[in-house]
């Protein structure tokens, strides 16, 4: 049995204070928060175990400001 997964890519220049990765599900509930502490062009892997099929957002949050919000799809 395979496990899908979610690379996300994203840059943080070394000035950031506070980043985070945060995802919702589709009625805008967060779901979870991640800290990002790795500057400059990095990645984070997400392994969406224990959630339903559906659509889910996650956004990227520097210095408490949303920088992109991306949608992220889970099949079955």
């Amino acid at each position: 049995m395979s496990t899908s997964k979610t690379i996300i890519a994203y840059n943080l220049p070394k000035s950031v204070k506070t980043a985070t990765m945060v995802f919702h599900d589709n009625t805008g509930q967060m779901i979870k928060e991640i800290a990002l502490t790795d500057m400059g062009n990095a990645s984070l892997t997400v392994q969406p175990k224990g959630l339903a099929a559906g659509v889910y957002t996650y956004s990227l949050n520097v210095d408490g400001k949303t920088m992109e919000t991306k949608r992220m799809v889970k099949g079955n």
